[in-house]
Parts: C-alpha cells; sequence; structure tokens
C-alpha cells in the first residue's frame, strides 16, 4: 500500500483536494531557533496543506540541499495530539524538539528523490489519505488531528543526511464545532515623543513604522485586521502629508501623503480599537483618582482618529496597554472601556488556571476596589513564533497554522486568539501569515480572523468548568515603574476646565484653541520628561489666561434712570481679532431683567454697547452687578458694578403714596373740624 501511494504521486502532481490552497512561502530566514520545529538545512521546509479532507490529498514540498540525485525521501505518519487544548499545546513545544513524536501509524513509505525532484529542484511529497477502510486508495488516517510527519533524506545505501518534522492536519469526517476565531492587532509603536520639541514632522523609523502597519491590508486582503495607532502621530502625519505652497514636491510630504492615503484604505473594512492621544500612564492617574485628564486624552484621541483615517474606531475596546495595573481597572470603567487587551507579563497568574481554554477566551480581571473589566491575553504561543526574530518564514508560517489548528479541535467550545503584529515581527513572517490566511478563506475552514472586539462579543467569558457559572477571575501585576504625577494631575486639571471655557468662547475651530489643545495633550505625553510635561502645562494656562484676559468692561460708575420700563447700556471690550461668545449674568435687588438674569450674547473686536431691558421696581439709589464669563467652565472674564438712582415710581408705589394722601387730607379735615366746634366758631 505504501509504494503504491507513492506511485500515483505523478498522476497527483496537481491535485488539491485539501481545503485548500497550498501555504506557500517565498521568503526563507537563516535558519531556526527558539520554539521553531527543529529541521535540518539539507531539507529545508518551503510550503504545506494547512490541513486535508478527510478523504483529500496532503502535500508537503521541501527544498533537499546537498541530496545526492540518487537519493531517497521517506516519511511516516504518527498518531495525532492528544488531550485538551493545553495538552495538545505542551506537546507541540517538546515535538519542536524532536520528543514524543507518537506511534507510527503506518511503516515508512520511501520513494527515490528523482521522482519527487520538481523543475525548482525543490521535492514534492504527495499523499493521498483516507478515512476508513474499503473506501479507495490512500494512506489510512482514522482519526482527525494534527498528526506529527517525520521526513528523512538518505543516501542510496540507506545513511540519513536529513530530517525534519512537519504536520498533516487532518479534519473532520463531519463539521465540528464553529471555526477558531483569530484576532490579528496591528500596533504602531514607534514614535518620536509628540512633538514638544516644537518639530511636527516625523522621523523616517516613525514613518517607516506607520507604513509598516499600513501594508499588513495588502497581505491579508479580505482578513480582518484591528488596528492600534497613537492619534498624535495621525496628527503629525496628517500635517506633514500638506506640503506648504513652496515646497509642493518635497519628498517628505509625498511619503507621508502615501503612508496616510495606505492607512485610511487600510482601516476603512476594519477596526480602530481605542488610544489615548498620546501614551499615558494609566496606572499613575487612576493612582491620582483624578480621571479627567485620562478622559480629556482618550476623548481627543478618539476625535482625531475619526477625523484623519475617516473612520469610527471602537471606543470600548483598549489595545495593549503596558502601563495597565489593578487601579486602571476602575479608571477603565470611568472611561467606559470594558473590554481589554492584555499580554502574561501583565497577570498574576501568567499560567491560566488549570481546567480552563488557556488562552483563548476572555476573561475577568478584577482591579482595585473591586473593580473588574474583560480581558483577552495575546496567545504568547503564537507570538514567540510570529516574533522570531531568524526563523524562515515558511516553517514558521507552517507552524502557527499547525498550533492554530489543533487549538480550534482540541476543545468542543467556540475558542479564540489573539496575536499582534509589532515592529519586533518577524516582517518576513506576518506577510507570509497573512498571505496564507488570505489563502485559506474558503467554507468549512477551521479558522477565520475577526476584529478584536468580536473576539468578547462572540465568545462566552471563560468560566474555570466548562458550562459552569463561576467565572475565571485573573489579577493585574502592578507595574515595576508608577510615574509621579500628582503635580501634573492639579495643574493639568486647571488648564483642561480652562482650556474648555476658552473653547466655549472662541469656538472648536479657532487655529489658538486648536493650538492650544494639542498643547495640553502634549503634556500629558509620558513619553515627554516631566519638567517638558510641567512646563507645557504652564506654559498653556498663561497662554489661556492672556486670551481671556482680553474680554474688559469699564469700571464702576452712576447712573440715573427715569422711566419704569428702561435699558441698561453695558460696555464690554473684545480686545481679540475674531468675535467670540460669552455669558452674561446681571444681578441687582430692584431690577426685573426682561430676557433674564443670564444672558449669551457675541462680542464683536473692539468695544460692544449693550443695552440689557429691564423693569425698576422702586425708586431710589442701588447697586447693578454685570459679570461676563465663559460659557462652559463659568470662568470669569470680567465684571462691573452700576450705581443707579431711579425717580420713578411704580404703579403699586404711586397707590400707595395717592392712598396715603387722601388719608392725609381726610384726617387734616376733621381734625380742624373737631377743633373749630370746641371753640365755638363756625366750621371752617
Amino acid at each position: 500500500m505504501a509504494k503504491r501511494s507513492f506511485g500515483l504521486l505523478g498522476a497527483l502532481m496537481l491535485l488539491f483536494a485539501s481545503v485548500g490552497t497550498s501555504v506557500e512561502a517565498s521568503a526563507q530566514g537563516p535558519g531556526s531557533a527558539g520554539p521553531l520545529l527543529q529541521e535540518s538545512p539539507n531539507l529545508a521546509f518551503l510550503a504545506s496543506s494547512p490541513w486535508v479532507e478527510a478523504n483529500g490529498t496532503w502535500f508537503v514540498q521541501l527544498n533537499p540541499e546537498a541530496i545526492p540525485q540518487d537519493g531517497s525521501i521517506s516519511y511516516t505518519i504518527r498518531e495525532p495530539l492528544k488531550g485538551d487544548v493545553p495538552a495538545m499545546r505542551a506537546q507541540l513545544k517538546l515535538q519542536a524538539d524532536g520528543k514524543q513524536l507518537g506511534r507510527q501509524l503506518q511503516r515508512p513509505v520511501t520513494a527515490p528523490i528523482a521522482e519527487l525532484r520538481q523543475p525548482d529542484g525543490s521535492v514534492r511529497i504527495q499523499v493521498p489519505i483516507r478515512s476508513a477502510t474499503g473506501t479507495g486508495e490512500g494512506v489510512l488516517i482514522p482519526n482527525s488531528g494534527s498528526h506529527p510527519v517525520t521526513i528523512k533524506a538518505s543516501t542510496a545505501s540507506g545513511s540519513v543526511l536529513a530530517e525534519t518534522t512537519v504536520y498533516l492536519n487532518r479534519l473532520p469526517d463531519k463539521d465540528a464545532t464553529a471555526p477558531l476565531r483569530l484576532g490579528i492587532l496591528a500596533v504602531s509603536t514607534q514614535g518620536t515623543p509628540s512633538a514638544a520639541d516644537g518639530v511636527d514632522g516625523l522621523d523616517d523609523a516613525t514613518l517607516a513604522d506607520l507604513s509598516r502597519v499600513g501594508s499588513y491590508a495588502e497581505f491579508a486582503r479580505n482578513q480582518h485586521l484591528s488596528y492600534q495607532i497613537q492619534p498624535s502621530l495621525l496628527e503629525r502625519l496628517a500635517a506633514q502629508a500638506k506640503p506648504a505652497p513652496e515646497s509642493a514636491d518635497d519628498a517628505g510630504s509625498v511619503a507621508a501623503g502615501a503612508t496616510l492615503t495606505k492607512l485610511q484604505q487600510s482601516v476603512a473594512t476594519n477596526t480602530v480599537v481605542s488610544t489615548p492621544w498620546a501614551p499615558l500612564d494609566l496606572e499613575a492617574w487612576a493612582d491620582t483618582g483624578a480621571p479627567e485628564s485620562a478622559t480629556f486624552a482618550f476623548a481627543e484621541g478618539g476625535l482625531s482618529t475619526r477625523q484623519i483615517l475617516q473612520q469610527p474606531w471602537t471606543d470600548s475596546t483598549l489595545g495593549f496597554e503596558s502601563t495597565l495595573g489593578p487601579k486602571s481597572v476602575g479608571l477603565l470603567q470611568t472611561l467606559n472601556i470594558g473590554k481589554v487587551v492584555v499580554v502574561s507579563g501583565q497577570l498574576s497568574d501568567q499560567v491560566p488556571p488549570k481546567a480552563t481554554t488557556g488562552w483563548n477566551r476572555p476573561f475577568t480581571v478584577v482591579g482595585s476596589a473591586n473593580s473588574t473589566v474583560r480581558a483577552f491575553q495575546v496567545d504568547p504561543d503564537l507570538q514567540a513564533l510570529l516574533d522570531l526574530a531568524d526563523g524562515p518564514s515558511a516553517q514558521t508560517v507552517h507552524q502557527l497554522l499547525t498550533t492554530l489548528f489543533a487549538t480550534w479541535i482540541g476543545s468542543d467550545q467556540p475558542l479564540g486568539a489573539l496575536v499582534t503584529l509589532t515592529d519586533r515581527t518577524n516582517p518576513a513572517t506576518a506577510q507570509a501569515f497573512l498571505e496564507a490566511l488570505a489563502s485559506l478563506n474558503t467554507k468549512g475552514s477551521p479558522l477565520t480572523t475577526v476584529g478584536v472586539d468580536d473576539l468578547f462579543d462572540q465568545l462566552e467569558v471563560q468560566t474555570k468548568v466548562p458550562n459552569k457559572p463561576d467565572l475565571v477571575a485573573r489579577t493585574l501585576m502592578t507595574p515595576d515603574t508608577i510615574a509621579d504625577v500628582g503635580e501634573l494631575s492639579g495643574m493639568s486639571a486647571n488648564t483642561e476646565r480652562a482650556l474648555a471655557g476658552y473653547v466655549s468662547m472662541v469656538g472648536a475651530a479657532d487655529p489658538k484653541a486648536a493650538e492650544l489643545r494639542r498643547s495640553i495633550l502634549q503634556s500629558l505625553d509620558r513619553t515627554v520628561p516631566l519638567e517638558s510635561q510641567l512646563s507645557l502645562g504652564r506654559s498653556s494656562l498663561i497662554t489661556i489666561g492672556e486670551e481671556l484676559d482680553q474680554i474688559t468692561m469699564s469700571p464702576s460708575r452712576g447712573l440715573r434712570v427715569t422711566a419704569q420700563r428702561t435699558e441698561i447700556p453695558v460696555r464690554i471690550a473684545n480686545g481679540l481679532q475674531r468675535p467670540v461668545t460669552v455669558q452674561l449674568r446681571f444681578d441687582s435687588p430692584r431690577l426685573t431683567f426682561i430676557r433674564g438674569s443670564r444672558q449669551t450674547v457675541t462680542l464683536q473686536p473692539g468695544e460692544n454697547l449693550l443695552s440689557i431691558d429691564v423693569l425698576v421696581r422702586a425708586s431710589g439709589q442701588f447697586n447693578m452687578t454685570v459679570e461676563a464669563t465663559t460659557p462652559a467652565a463659568g470662568i470669569v472674564l470680567a465684571s462691573s458694578k452700576l450705581s443707579i438712582r431711579s425717580t420713578t415710581f411704580s404703579g403699586v408705589g404711586l397707590l400707595i403714596s395717592g392712598g396715603a394722601l387722601v388719608f392725609l387730607v381726610i384726617w387734616w379735615t376733621r381734625t380742624l373740624r373737631r377743633r373749630d366746634a370746641q371753640q365755638g366758631e363756625p366750621p371752617t
């Protein structure tokens, strides 16, 4: 049977009854290391079927270097990985070192290397398989799963020259559980501080990193990616993409424009996770008990992202943040962020609890004061393979897909996995992996890509025991270093309040407001030295104060009114070179303000004469105070006191005065008559 299988190789050379398409990878690394499968440099892995149907054809393609033409190639299919997901993961690691490969399912099959040689010099082994006896020709593989396949290259005399191990991932006879959901988070990790030095342009490294992030969609094609991009870098990228008229052909602007377009196109059908405008020390800000600055940074980050990338973002899901700690969980609740990406080093129990599916479902993170948030952990096994600096990309992709396949088939529950693509990820591996995923978009695939937020929405929170309500609750480690933002916190609160008031007065589109907003955001950037942060905050506060001081009012003065309903003149000067909106507050014990005691008015540049419609309730001398404030935050801009003398009477006053006069006349008349009668004189 074995020899007959190899005899069919020529006829089956172009058959691909596997789910797919082969995982071809063009880029080759110089060698293997770390968790990668051991392979001989004389038998380099090139490609293989990612998985194969129960009655399909599996293939593997290798590059036999220094193997004599009269040599031979043999393969041995072994029993599949066993156990639950953690157990199979452990076996994969052992087998990467050539250990515990399992017993043979059939004797080794050997063929002359000349029969397998391809025009490009490589060798291709194709193995038709069957799931049951009496169902046709092929190698009997009765059970689904990940089967190690040992491949040896030997001389004509039988001396083994090279040996490697690959995997035959056999699909179940019938549809199994739902596909494993793979989340891929592309992260921009490079970036100089947020132009605190006054330089707006991006350096070459940062521009290249943003281009890297934007390029992933080209390889992934129809696969779903998620993005974590620092909004401050997006702003600087957008600014650099708009050259000055005199430098319209500037190479930096052209490169920035191309990168910006690439990013906009990449996120068009994908998602962007929540990110503050610039990096924050979340645990430090949570420790202050004042979340306003963090709220401001996240809100402004979302606004910039939407405006520049022209797409909405997922504001309830936080990407990876290295400064996350126990106190940060409560801060996330304040920010309405209910989902967060974490890595194993951030968790007190770096190895998931036993009887769970490991890293493949969301779990609950408990923070200080019993605050909670849902978390999904980056898969450390997959991430180690992606970040392997010198591993052959084709072989790495094969092991990535095998790990994902074993994870999927090792559980009867819907599972997921999460990886990141950062500047530490091997570029060749990332490209080959995304291209492989793009080729697997077939019906019945055990793998599908989803947005990071969908990992939470489509998978139930992990429990300690399947189908039991007892949730897996894990805790975050306190970061090794926490910045001291005590002084910065107080200053930021004052500055942000002042900015809110100023913006409500001049409008969000005002260039000066935008400049001040950016300066305040830069003061929150943890990558900026603390002294520079404080300096930026002080400078912003002083500048806002100088702008607000441009609204003035005439000093206290006297005023005489003679009518019951009249107009009180109020003079306000606007020293800014643009219209502003202010709120006026009026107060007086003897005046009724016809249009209310609070009125919003627009002040033109220069002096403004306003007429305040009032009703005088009494005569005499009294005061009226006028206060101009910002529409938001209620910051007092200017005030004045008017001393008013009223010589008019109200209707009630006239009635009372008239009644008193009549009373006096009657009393005086009666008094005179009584006196005359007493004196015997005729009444007057």
